[in-house]
C-alpha cells in the first residue's frame, strides 16, 4: 500500500496544524484538496467533488495506491502506515472503507435502513474514508458528486443505505481505521494508553484506531477536546520505541 492522506482546511485552517504534525510525526504524505483560506461553498464542493478530481489526478499519476480522506480541522492521524495497511487487510482489503459514527446524522429517519451491528458506531461519517485510487472508484465518485445535496455526508449515507455501494465499501463500525468520537469519551472509551507504546486504544471494540476525528459542528464543537488528546497522544510517542511499535 502506498498512502497518501486527502484532507481540506475548509472550517478552522488554524487548526490544520495538528493534523500536518501528526502526519509528519506517523509519516504520511499530507496533500490538501483545496488552499487554505479559499472560498467555501459547501460540502459537496470543497469535500466531496474536490476530493474526487484530487483522486483522478492521483490515478493519473501512478504514485499511491490508496487515499485517506479526514477532515483538515478536528482529526488527526495516530498510526503509522503498516499499522493502517494491516488494519485494511484484515478487513478484507475492500476498495471503500467508511468512517461510523453514533450519530445518524443529517437524516435520522435513515437509522432503519442500517443492518443491525454490535457495535455503538454503526451510521456513516463522511469526514473519513480509505479508497483505493482506480478509475472504478473514481466512477463511484462521480456518480457521488451527481447528487444535488450540498451535504456529502447525507450523499455518503444514502448510497451506503440503498445497496450503491454495497458491493464495494465496508463501513467501520469497530474502529479499526477510524475513531470518531462525538458521544464518546475519551477517558474510558478511546484513550491514549502509554503503557501500550502510546497508542489509542478502544476500550469497546478492543481496536487501536488509526484515525481520530472529533467530529460535529457550530458552537459547541469539541476543539479543546481534540487539541488536548493529541497532546497526549504525541507526548506518549515521546517515550523511546512507541513509534517503532
Amino acid at each position: 500500500m502506498k498512502l497518501v492522506v486527502l484532507s481540506s482546511c475548509y472550517q478552522r485552517p488554524d487548526l490544520l496544524a495538528t493534523l500536518a504534525e501528526s502526519c509528519q510525526l506517523f509519516r504520511h504524505d499530507l496533500i490538501l484538496v483545496e488552499k487554505p483560506g479559499a472560498a467555501w461553498t459547501n460540502c459537496r464542493e470543497g469535500k466531496l467533488i474536490a476530493a474526487r478530481d484530487k483522486l483522478k489526478e492521483l490515478a493519473t499519476a501512478g504514485v499511491y495506491t490508496h487515499a485517506l480522506w479526514t477532515d483538515g480541522f478536528d482529526s488527526f492521524m495516530c498510526q503509522p502506515l503498516h499499522a493502517i495497511a494491516r488494519e485494511h487487510a484484515a478487513m478484507g482489503s475492500p476498495e471503500i472503507i467508511l468512517s461510523a459514527e453514533k450519530n445518524c446524522f443529517p437524516d435520522a429517519t435513515l437509522a432503519k435502513l442500517y443492518p443491525l451491528q454490535d457495535s455503538p458506531w454503526e451510521f456513516v461519517c463522511a469526514g473519513g474514508w480509505l479508497v483505493e485510487i482506480s478509475a472504478r472508484v473514481c466512477g463511484v465518485f462521480d456518480q457521488l458528486c451527481a447528487e444535488e445535496s450540498p451535504e456529502d455526508q447525507l450523499t455518503w449515507a444514502r448510497a451506503y443505505v440503498n445497496g450503491f455501494v454495497g458491493g464495494m465499501a465496508t463501513l467501520d463500525v469497530g474502529c479499526r481505521i477510524f475513531q470518531t468520537m462525538w458521544g464518546t469519551s475519551e477517558f474510558d472509551e478511546v484513550t491514549v494508553t502509554p503503557k501500550i507504546n502510546g497508542d489509542v486504544v478502544n476500550h469497546v471494540t478492543g481496536s487501536h484506531p488509526c484515525v481520530i476525528h472529533f467530529n460535529g459542528s457550530g458552537p459547541d464543537h469539541p476543539t479543546q477536546r481534540y487539541l488536548s488528546m493529541w497532546q497526549r497522544l504525541w507526548f506518549a510517542k515521546q517515550l523511546p520505541g512507541s513509534l517503532q511499535a
